[in-house]
């Protein structure tokens, strides 16, 4: 029989760019960049940023910033990067940053160093650079350098202490040096970033072995947070590092089982979610076949417009012993209200007889939308 190859995991705590009012760069698992978010930031940004050499027309130059961060936002980044050319031609710094998120956006992360360090050498008062140049060594696992730039950042004038606490956590925990980035994390104090805090507190405390503490903080902010507009992603979290430290603490099936739905109810692509449930009901099958699962249903329980005239197709995959079984598993990462709708379109054996936990593997976020026969 065989196990299921490892899924590298990407690291959901992105670095956090107020350059691009976008969190970025590989992290604990992928979230969504909100438009509150990159609105604060860019106002930040425009007050913050220096020119390296005089230049007129400040507006056209901060519209320029703004279509690119827009293109960063869309993953239009060939777009992005000709007007970061034309601010370097301009003789503005604001290049060096759209320059330098587009190629962190690439992947392209020693590119996104050399274009930084040359921003910080010409232009060594702006924060902002030297924050990005520590995104990117921090995501280089050059955490040293990391810590050094974003102590630089400090020491700029205008600075967002916040922000740059917030990054230096970040680094400290890919460096598994979790006391210190805890430590960090309370000179985070602005409030937007305070969701984003919460769920690495807890992240933290979890990596620890303080679970009760883990618990304690999440209970004690999680109502506040249901109860206001906050990203989803990082809730959906939040429910899922509890669920761990419920099942941690004393394997608490009951409570781990209620986080763990809140979670997905949240973001259903969360895979931290799905590994402990996995973990929890322990289910496992010598006849276990890993699939593709294509599932299909009305869209009148999605909060879309016209949903009523709407189908759907949605991605799974599955460890199970036949599709009946997998359309149970998969169910359950959907809507309550579309749940009796769905059905499985195709069904593509990956792999056969895998000794994996049975349950979702993956899933895509988001849906294909299709108009319903007869109701368009």
């Amino acid at each position: 029989m065989k196990r299921l190859e490892e899924i590298p995991k990407s690291d959901f705590f992105k670095s956090f760019s107020l350059a691009a009012g976008m969190v970025l760069c590989n992290t604990l698992n992928k979230i969504e960049k909100t438009r509150e978010t990159r609105n604060v930031a860019l106002s930040i940004q425009k007050s913050t940023l220096r020119i390296l050499f005089s230049v007129s027309n400040r507006i056209d130059r901060d519209d320029l910033m703004e279509q690119a961060f827009g293109y960063i936002n869309t993953n239009e980044l060939k777009k992005a990067a000709k007007i970061g050319n034309q601010l370097l031609k301009m003789k503005y710094t604001g290049g060096f940053e759209i320059m330098g998120l587009v190629y962190m956006e690439k992947g392209e992360i020693n590119k996104a160093i050399k274009t930084l360090e040359e921003g910080v050498k010409k232009a060594p008062d702006i924060w902002l650079l030297w924050q990005l140049l520590g995104n990117a060594y921090s995501d280089n696992k050059k955490y040293k350098k990391a810590l050094q730039s974003y102590s630089s950042a400090l020491k700029c004038a205008d600075k967002d202490v916040s922000s740059i606490y917030y990054n230096i956590a970040i680094a400290l925990s890919r460096e598994e040096k979790y006391e210190e980035a805890l430590k960090a994390c309370e000179n985070v104090i602005r409030e937007e970033l305070l969701l984003m805090r919460i769920c690495l507190k807890i992240f933290l405390l979890n990596k620890l072995n303080r679970f009760e503490e883990s618990i304690d903080l999440g209970k004690r902010q999680i109502d506040t947070l249901e109860s206001s507009e906050q990203d989803n992603t990082y809730i959906s979290k939040i429910y899922s590092e509890m669920a761990i430290a419920y099942w941690a603490h004393d394997r608490d099936e009951i409570n781990a089982l209620k986080h763990i739905f809140k979670a997905i109810e949240h973001d259903k692509t969360n895979s931290d979610a799905m590994n402990i449930l996995r973990e929890v009901e322990n289910n496992s099958s010598k006849t276990s076949k890993y699939s593709r699962i294509i599932i299909e249903g009305k869209a009148n329980g999605l909060m879309i417009e016209d949903a009523d005239a709407l189908g759907f197709f949605a991605t799974y995959g599955v460890v199970a012993e036949n599709e009946e079984e997998a359309l149970k598993y998969v169910r359950r990462f959907e809507p309550k209200e579309v749940r009796d709708t769905l059905r499985i379109e195709k069904c593509e054996v990956l792999k056969g007889r895998v000794i994996d936990p049975k349950g979702v593997y993956y899933c895509n976020d988001g849906y294909i939308l299709f108009p319903l026969e007869g109701l368009v």
